[in-house]
């Protein structure tokens, strides 16, 4: 995904009083750190949400995103400009949010990732808020 691409969208989202930290480290329950491309924050609510941007959601990305879903244990989107949709739906089915940014403007996905911020943060997977660290 072009850094044009990725700057637009969390430009939008700081525009929406959002606070953007990136690049961001998260360490897993397996001890591995992972380089967020963008962790996103309320800033009024103080909750977090990862923001994965990959250049495409296919076959061949669904294990490595799984793994970074189970391992840090967070309410994460994954941001993408080609999307498979059978792809698309075993990552919605382990709880990941998918945003197809190829068929809005960068404004468009922030408010599609800002709704997701709104409406899902707090529901960490096993029961905590937000982020696990």
């Amino acid at each position: 995904m072009s850094e044009e691409l990725v700057e637009a969208v969390l430009g939008e989202m700081e525009r929406r009083g959002l606070r953007i930290k990136r690049p961001d480290t998260l360490q897993g329950a397996s001890g591995y750190e992972y380089e967020l491309k963008a962790l996103v924050e309320d800033v009024r609510t103080g909750k977090s949400l990862a923001v994965a941007f990959v250049e495409r959601v296919g076959p061949e990305s669904v294990l490595p995103l799984l793994a970074h879903r189970i391992d840090l244990d967070v309410v994460e989107v994954v941001v993408t400009e080609h999307l498979d949709e059978s792809s698309a739906e075993l990552l919605r089915a382990a709880g990941m949010h998918v945003v197809e940014i190829s068929r809005c403007d960068p404004a468009e996905g922030a408010d599609l990732i800002c709704e997701l911020l709104k409406l899902q943060l707090g529901r960490g997977r096993r029961g905590q808020p937000g982020l696990s660290r």
